[in-house]
């Protein structure tokens, strides 16, 4: 490789040739926020899944998704994987703090083996 540069082969240094992307090119500023496609999709599967719990339906699969969307198998079983957690991360969201069982660092209780 030494030879090469020596011999006035630019292609490893893109700073003195001009190629590659430049910095502060507008060609290579486009949004890197979330998709809305993206999150419009998780809202209806996470929706779906729940419905489905819900009214003991038959669970969504994958390959269901990758129909629906038409994205590849891998694509859906992220995008079902996604909705999962969210489903997870709804419940607890929801509940209040101190409704769970009594524990003595939770003040005292005159049930069970915490005195």
């Amino acid at each position: 490789m030494q030879a090469r540069i020596d011999a006035g082969d630019q292609r490893h240094h893109p700073e003195r040739t001009g190629a590659g992307r430049q910095p502060g090119d507008p060609r290579n500023r486009a949004p890197r926020g979330p998709r809305s496609s993206t999150q419009a999709r998780l809202q209806e599967v996470t929706a779906d899944l729940a419905r489905a719990g819900a009214e003991g339906q038959p669970a969504i699969t994958a390959a269901d998704l990758a129909q629906r969307y038409d994205v590849s198998h891998r694509t859906a079983e992220r995008l079902l994987a996604a909705a999962r957690q969210e489903l997870q991360q709804a419940p607890r969201a929801e509940q209040p703090i101190g409704d769970g069982p009594r524990h003595a660092r939770n003040g005292p209780s005159n049930e069970g083996p915490f005195l």
